[in-house]
């Protein structure tokens, strides 16, 4: 039985883990052969390196094979570039002799800034208590109307418990 096991086992042909005479593995030598011919052959590798960079650099600065020239093209250009230069100066112009100052904001009537202040309220309060008043700023009309919706509120709640109280004497007392 092991005649036939020892027969289907491979034996090993890797003697890298071995020790010559001097006693020094055969590995620690493979790797310092294998480590002076990569050092001598760094020098190539650099110049290799060095020459594609130059190729690729030649090739980047050559001219390209394909040209496009188009005259109609080259006029709508430039006439485009000199239309927007134009447009833009008599922008400029125009706001000048309009007296408005570039970096501040127009002057709204009375009935644009009710609709601006209109356009700003809360998503989670609703419409009816936005600050559209001109009282002040610190919100003291939606405070009013705030706090006049909560009284409402609580009187509510307070009938429900009343009602609630008064059907649970009714039960208690057997009416």
């Amino acid at each position: 039985m092991l005649r036939a096991i020892g027969a289907q086992i491979e034996k090993t042909t890797n003697r890298e883990a071995c020790r010559d005479l001097s006693g020094r593995r055969l590995r620690d030598i493979n790797e310092e052969k294998r480590l002076k011919t990569w050092l001598e052959k760094q020098s190539e590798r650099e110049r290799e390196a060095e020459e594609k960079k130059k190729r690729k650099i030649k090739k980047l600065l050559a001219v390209p094979k394909h040209e496009f020239k188009d005259e109609t093209y080259e006029q709508a250009r430039s006439k485009l570039t000199e239309k927007v230069n134009a447009a833009i100066e008599k922008g400029f112009e125009k706001s000048l002799t309009n007296g408005q100052d570039l970096k501040r904001k127009a002057e709204l009537t009375a009935g644009e800034e009710a609709a601006a202040k209109k356009k700003k309220f809360s998503l989670w309060v609703g419409e009816e208590f936005s600050t559209d008043s001109d009282d002040s700023d610190d919100g003291s009309a939606s405070d009013t109307k705030f706090s006049t919706v909560i009284d409402d509120i609580a009187c509510a709640s307070s009938k429900l418990e009343n009602s609630n109280n008064e059907e649970s004497l009714s039960t208690s007392i057997g009416m």
